[in-house]
């Protein structure tokens, strides 16, 4: 009966810690590498982990997923270099899960092997401005607020910029955000729909924005009652 007993507290413990990972905060990285750890646990194993300075057709391979995605812009060879750890240090970066770059674990190999479930780079640290929208592939030109504000900019013009989150209020799946711009601290209000699997962002992180400009106006949340030069995005990415 003992026996019994036990084996039923051990499935719901189990039982437990699905429901928990199912209901994680995607803001926490630790969340999200448990998540894809379960995700991808049958996959981790056909990999080995890259370290920085290695040579080999694996990092070849890697480097060409990652610019397939938008994190790599450098020479795709088999060399492990410093834009290498930039990429894989951003990729790991936007996905929310540990890992520096100076390493490229199994979990982050499994993953980059599943393009079709990864979210394109949204970090102006891999050259954010060479990315533009499919469709009309008009390019996104990085602006200050000047520019944006200038009266040909001012409603659909496609602008990038950088800035720091003031304030953020989640409505649904929808997240409306007060930036800060870092050229001249200037406020922008960004109008953002994340992406599946990405993180939703936070006060005092900084981001770049990808998006077009809808001229000045209110918000509906509250604290977004002032106008502002209105942006709605694209897509958003730690900077």
């Amino acid at each position: 009966m003992r026996k019994i007993i036990y084996i039923l507290l051990a499935l719901a413990i189990i039982v437990s810690l699905f429901a928990n990972a199912a209901l994680a905060d995607w803001s926490s990285p630790s969340a999200n590498q448990a998540l894809y750890e379960a995700q991808y646990a049958e996959q981790i194993d056909s990999f080995t982990r890259l370290r920085y300075g290695s040579e080999s057709a694996v990092v070849k391979r890697v480097k060409q997923q990652l610019s397939d995605l938008g994190f790599f812009t450098g020479r795709i060879d088999e060399n492990y270099g410093k834009t290498l750890v930039k990429a894989s240090a951003v990729f790991c970066q936007q996905m929310r899960i540990t890992g520096g770059g100076n390493e490229i674990s199994q979990l982050v190999q499994a993953m980059l092997a599943d393009p079709s479930s990864m979210p394109r780079a949204i970090s102006p640290g891999i050259n954010i401005y060479e990315y533009s929208r499919s469709g009309d592939q008009s390019a996104y030109a990085p602006y200050n607020y000047a520019q944006m504000t200038t009266k040909n900019k001012q409603a659909q013009a496609n602008v990038g910029f950088s800035g720091s989150v003031v304030n953020i209020v989640n409505v649904g799946s929808v997240q409306y955000m007060i930036l800060k711009m870092l050229t001249d601290e200037q406020i922008v209000y960004v109008t953002y729909q994340p992406l599946p699997r990405t993180t939703r962002f936070q006060v005092g992180d900084t981001v770049a924005v990808l998006g077009e400009t809808n001229g000045f106006g209110s918000l509906e949340p509250e604290g977004f009652a002032q106008e502002r030069l209105c942006v709605t995005a694209v897509r958003v990415g730690y900077k």
